[in-house]
């Protein structure tokens, strides 16, 4: 991104599931879900449900010695994609009286983010998955290093979605 040490990574596959799976398992708040899809995932919680579609949740990671903890305060949106039949979720960092900066943990923030669920044309048990996400992860970690690996982890990102969408009932 122009004038930004953080590039935004994007990745997409089709996922073997359908796109209403994919979605379900988004949408879980529970850390044993999510770890299925983000093994560095500690803890977290809605802070805030703004509407029926949008919510402020905050979480955390875990440490990687000899790095602190980090911690997230994220807007999630969700919206239906017209003319589609997808839906997608949006995600950035925001700041909330209820959860300000703590001293335990570094403060991460999703610049911006997004989860795109589309159906593929004649073939309901598949989903074309996408995903765009922009990180400034705090503290002392040079830039340059986040986005190597997070650039690496994006293909193994898109298969823990499917992997675990496709294990719903």
């Amino acid at each position: 991104m122009p004038g930004s040490p953080n590039n935004e990574i994007r990745g997409n596959g089709l996922i073997e599931a359908p796109p209403r799976k994919v979605l379900e398992l988004l949408r879980q708040p529970d850390a044993a879900t999510i770890r299925q899809y983000n093994p560095m995932y500690d803890e977290g919680y809605d802070l805030e449900r703004i509407d029926a579609r949008t919510k402020i949740s905050f979480g955390t990671a875990r440490a990687i010695f000899p790095f602190k903890p980090r911690d997230t305060v994220t807007r999630i949106a969700e919206r239906e994609v017209q003319g589609t039949g997808g839906t997608v979720l949006l995600l950035r960092a925001v700041e909330h009286a209820s959860m300000p900066p703590q001293k335990t943990h570094v403060r991460a923030r999703i610049v911006r983010g997004m989860h795109l669920i589309q159906p593929v044309a004649g073939q309901p048990a598949r989903t074309n998955f996408t995903f765009c996400q922009q990180v400034d992860v705090g503290g002392i970690l040079p830039a340059w290093l986040m986005n190597q690996l997070i650039a690496q982890d994006s293909v193994e990102f898109v298969k823990r979605v499917g992997a675990a969408s496709a294990r719903r009932r």
